[in-house]
């Protein structure tokens, strides 16, 4: 596997664990109907989710370099604007067409 390669996989794991992270403490919300479609719940608050991490640090510590790096990549993933939707747009559009 080239480094490039690899080094893409690493931020992508830690991507998903700030994601699940976010997800786990309400700022980011699945989609009940279309689990791979995040979005932004209106609730949470981003203190829980650096608490969270702190608490979980013994599980990640292995991917991240240090907990301010898993702290910095929480807060970012939060203001994602991939996650700037209110809702599911699949269920938006289907409840559109009816």
């Amino acid at each position: 596997m080239s480094s490039v390669k690899r080094h893409i996989e690493e931020e992508e794991s830690k991507r998903q664990v700030a994601v699940g992270l976010l997800l786990e403490v309400g700022i980011l919300e699945n989609c009940e109907r279309h689990e791979e479609i995040v979005f932004q719940s209106g609730a949470g608050d981003i203190e829980d989710a650096y608490k969270l991490a702190n608490t979980k640090w013994a599980d990640h510590s292995g991917i991240f370099t240090d907990r301010r790096e898993m702290t910095d990549l929480i807060l970012a993933e939060s203001e994602n604007g991939d996650y700037a939707n209110d809702g599911c747009e699949i269920c938006r559009e289907q409840r559109t067409k009816d």
